[in-house]
């Protein structure tokens, strides 16, 4: 139930309450507001922030930032003790961060672990229930997860807490990565990345975090088996240029739906030419950018992309198929047939080199003169290329 309506401004007084009469969660302007804390009898105050220290026995602060680094694992059991104690001698507590959302949330999630037997994502589900704009970091999210496996009981000589700390910086430097590597094609429509955590917890966080609500991933790609509630769409293509072509129009109909539909959509591929292939397609069939026009959109986002030959000549076949490519489509046909002579042209010497591979091991098995059989075959593979560009021609 909430006491007061959520705001998220820090201005407006905001408090949820989580236990009846007993446990509440708020913000920074609730745990100021004298108005407030009578109104609901509050007797004891946990501030999990650095913006409201201690007034006296009755109020608990936790200075920690709201970062994926800052250490809230080590302060949760002195949290819990803190409530559980006022609990027990008929206290109101109000536990509290800046805004209400995240590091307070941690420390009352943390409290209903340990008191009532949830686990993490019954303890997380309860709390978005009262108060659906709870959102913790990734990094309280894992701290959460590590104080069970702590039973609670975490400290600076726990086998799991020194495993955790170990890992800690690196493991948060690489979730703030893979944030850093998702860059926005259309503001709040359209984002695009090549790296993808494969953690069940990582993903999650990151697809909340940036409000994604539609994943399409193009192989190769990593993505876990579950994302919810994000909608996930794979789209597997060979190594083939033609099948990546004709797979562009599916793949532009799928982000228009989802963006029509007031999605947020991240396209995803560990190859990231594919990734800026069906952005880059997206914005040619729907935004009415030209090939080069949409080049150029990705080169500025992504300056240390590079376009590939291959990438270039995809997106000009695509243009010169208005967007719609088939198998019979004209343009297609003749860069079909380019392409074979190219590689036909490009048979003729490897063809010539085996030849003369072979020739010499004869050579040498039967004594004839290297020299001279050289030459003649030199002759012969000149006169071959010779007739073979006549026939091109012709």
């Amino acid at each position: 139930m909430t006491v007061t309506t959520a705001s998220s401004s820090t201005s407006t007084p905001s408090i949820t309450e989580i236990l009846k009469n007993k446990l509440y969660l708020g913000n920074l302007s609730a745990a100021l507001s004298v108005e407030e804390k009578q109104r609901l009898s509050i007797s004891h105050i946990v501030s999990v922030c650095p913006n409201y220290q201690s007034t006296g026995p009755t109020h608990l602060n936790i200075s920690i930032e709201d970062t994926e680094y800052d250490d809230l694992l080590i302060n949760l059991p002195q949290v819990c003790a803190f409530i559980q104690d006022a609990l027990d001698h008929g206290g109101r507590v109000l536990v509290h961060c800046v805004m209400g959302i995240s590091r307070s949330s941690a420390a009352v999630a943390a409290f209903l672990m340990k008191t009532k037997n949830m686990s993490l994502s019954a303890a997380i589900f309860q709390l978005k229930k009262a108060r659906p704009q709870v959102h913790l970091n990734y990094g309280f999210i894992k701290q959460l997860d590590v104080f069970a496996k702590c039973e609670f009981q975490p400290s600076v000589s726990h086998p799991v807490y020194i495993s955790w700390k170990r890992r800690h910086i690196q493991d948060a430097t690489r979730y703030l990565n893979y944030m850093a590597d998702t860059v926005s094609i259309i503001p709040d429509k359209l984002l695009l990345t090549s790296e993808f955590p494969t953690d069940c917890t990582q993903s999650q966080s990151l697809l909340l975090d940036l409000g994604i609500t539609h994943v399409l991933s193009i192989s190769p790609a990593k993505t876990p088996s579950r994302v919810p509630p994000v909608v996930h769409h794979h789209i597997t293509v060979s190594d083939s240029e033609e099948d990546l072509l004709m797979a562009l129009p599916g793949i532009c109909a799928y982000i228009h739906k989802a963006m029509n539909g007031r999605g947020l959509v991240l396209v995803q591929s560990m190859t990231e030419s594919r990734a800026c292939l069906a952005a880059c397609a997206y914005l040619m069939s729907y935004e009415r950018y030209s090939a080069e026009k949409a080049r150029r959109s990705i080169q500025e986002i992504l300056p240390l992309f590079n376009s590939t030959r291959t990438f270039i000549r995809t997106l000009d076949l695509f243009q010169a198929c208005g967007c719609q490519p088939t198998l019979n489509n004209p343009a297609l046909v003749v860069a079909r047939d380019g392409l074979r002579r190219r590689q036909e042209l490009a048979d003729i010497p490897k063809s010539s080199s085996e030849l003369q591979k072979t020739a010499s091991s004869i050579i040498h098995d039967t004594g004839l003169d290297m020299k001279a059989f050289g030459e003649a075959l030199t002759s012969i593979s000149k006169s071959t290329s010779t007739s073979f560009i006549r026939i091109q021609r012709s």
